[in-house]
């Protein structure tokens, strides 16, 4: 066998082994770089410190009671309050338990004729908060029915005129319970909105004879009912 011949061999053997190598490489699997693996979605709770803003309309019932002459006065005012509250909420499954502390200007305020009619009877609201705890369900994960009760407080402000011998006001701080329950819908991870009625019990004091009367002592009683609208942002 001559070169001529062993040097065409060799050529035909290269093709064939190019030409064979192509064909297996067609036939190979291509690699595919895995996915990235999908997170989960988390699931809404309402666990968390969460702060807000409301504001509402309220009515209230003042009484004026002069003693000893046993008489008494009455006047109901109504008017508007807003403000910020503040919490922390815990969920159990369904369930949510929680604390929340508000604090409102409010603007309510009335007179009427005193049981002498040659003077006027007036009272005002001007300041409303609470201190309360909250138990609420979830019929659904984004929206909380509650029930609310706690401490209540008020700035109250109780007049009579004109003053002739007595100073005619009378101010004090009271301090009572207040009761109500609420809804509240999550319309994202973070913020919600939420309407609240809740009842405030402010009980009685008494001002001195000097002060809202010349000759008798005074005891005023109120009590407020109270609707707000509110959102909170949750963290």
């Amino acid at each position: 066998m001559g070169v001529g011949m062993i040097r065409q061999l060799l050529l035909s053997g290269t093709v064939l082994a190019l030409l064979t190598g192509s064909g297996v490489a067609a036939d190979l699997p291509t690699y595919k770089s895995p996915m990235a693996p999908i997170a989960p979605s988390l699931a809404f709770t309402w666990t968390g410190f969460y702060v807000g803003a409301h504001l509402g309309g309220a009515w209230d019932s003042d009484q004026f009671h002069f003693t000893p002459a046993n008489t008494n006065s009455h006047n109901d005012a109504s008017g508007v309050f807003a403000g910020g509250q503040i919490g922390y909420n815990y969920q159990i499954s369904s369930f949510v338990l929680g604390a929340e502390g508000d604090a409102s200007w409010a603007n309510l305020s009335s007179s009427s004729l005193c049981p002498n009619p040659s003077f006027t009877c007036g009272h005002s609201i001007d300041f409303l908060a609470s201190l309360r705890a909250r138990v609420g369900f979830t019929p659904t994960d984004r929206l909380l029915l509650y029930v609310t009760g706690g401490a209540a407080f008020a700035d109250i402000h109780h007049t009579t005129s004109p003053a002739v011998i007595d100073t005619g006001t009378y101010s004090s701080t009271q301090v009572g319970w207040a009761l109500g329950g609420g809804l509240e819908y999550a319309f994202t991870n973070n913020w919600s909105a939420k309407v609240e009625y809740l009842y405030y019990g402010l009980g009685s004091s008494t001002a001195a004879p000097g002060t809202l009367s010349a000759a008798n002592s005074t005891r005023v009683t109120d009590n407020v009912n109270s609707v707000k609208l509110g959102v909170n942002y949750r963290f």
